[in-house]
């Protein structure tokens, strides 16, 4: 684990060391989440009761299940933040950071930025964290790195999915829904219910004009691993000149998905895409993720 290990040295003289968790910090990583204003702990943990014995000791063993949890612990021995990602069975990483309200502003940060590199490193192309809708420090700090969301059922609930390793994320390594890409929405699309009762998995993505996404591939004429995943794309644009470029980017790239407009598209025209059985083309079975 000592490669896994670093000491970040402040300015003002203080140092942060960054180590995996061990069992022996069930105690600092308890005292921590105890420290958390009330409504804090309910946005980490979705409830404002302290998480478990069972669930800490489950993120500490992250990093002994091809994972990694680490802790941020002070010179004098406090843990200041925890952050981490552990492996689900689609082959993504979901991940979480909890950061004491003392060494907030730049900490979440670098550690979003240390938990990905890791991920990436061990051969993860993208990490998805469930984000309650009004938790808006989280959202912001996942816009600042760039983000596309899976729509829940829930909506009070957000999931962001990250790349690790490119300018986008990819699909989850292993899926059976089918996959719908939409492109251009700012945030929930409005027909994600209706896809979800059709077996679809939805992804929407802001497009070239979103902060959430710094870079567009499509927007430059290259390969988008979202779009190249995906077995629908739609395209929902409010912006006239936004949906001619994605239009542009998928001619360019050689996109192979199905795209439609929902602008150009009748309501009723949709929904019989949406419930129309997969065709020969569409990924029924799950396979593995593209990169760009």
């Amino acid at each position: 684990m000592g490669h896994r290990t670093r000491v970040i040295s402040l300015p003002d003289g203080r140092r942060l060391t960054l180590r995996p968790a061990t069992r022996a910090d069930l105690q600092g990583m308890t005292a921590l989440y105890d420290a958390l204003p009330v409504d804090d702990r309910r946005l980490r943990f979705f409830t404002a009761s302290r998480p478990s014995r069972g669930t800490i000791e489950r993120l500490i063993d992250a990093t002994d299940h091809g994972g990694l949890w680490l802790v941020a612990v002070t010179d004098d021995g406090r843990i200041a933040a925890d952050a981490g990602y552990t492996v689900g069975t689609d082959g993504d990483a979901e991940f979480a950071i909890t950061v004491d309200e003392a060494w907030r502003g730049w900490l979440g940060s670098h550690l979003l930025d240390v938990v990905l590199h890791d991920a990436a490193e061990h051969g993860l192309h993208s990490m998805r964290a469930e984000v309650m809708s009004e938790n808006r420090r989280m959202l912001r700090l996942a816009e600042r790195h760039g983000y596309a969301r899976v729509d829940a059922p829930d909506p009070s609930v957000v999931e962001v999915t990250m790349p690790t390793d490119a300018e986008r994320p990819s699909w989850p390594a292993r899926h059976g829904r089918r996959r719908l890409l939409v492109e251009g929405c700012g945030g929930r699309w409005h027909g994600d219910a209706e896809a979800w009762r059709e077996g679809w998995t939805v992804v929407t993505c802001g497009g070239p004009d979103a902060k959430s996404v710094p870079v567009c591939p499509l927007a430059e004429g290259r390969p988008c691993p979202l779009v190249e995943g995906a077995d629908l794309v739609v395209i929902a644009a409010r912006s006239t000149a936004t949906t001619a470029q994605l239009l542009v980017g998928h001619q360019h790239a050689g996109s192979s998905a199905p795209v439609l407009v929902e602008r150009g598209t009748r309501p009723e025209e949709l929904s019989a895409r949406l419930a129309a059985p997969p065709s020969a083309g569409e990924q029924s079975q799950p396979r593995a993720p593209t990169t760009p």
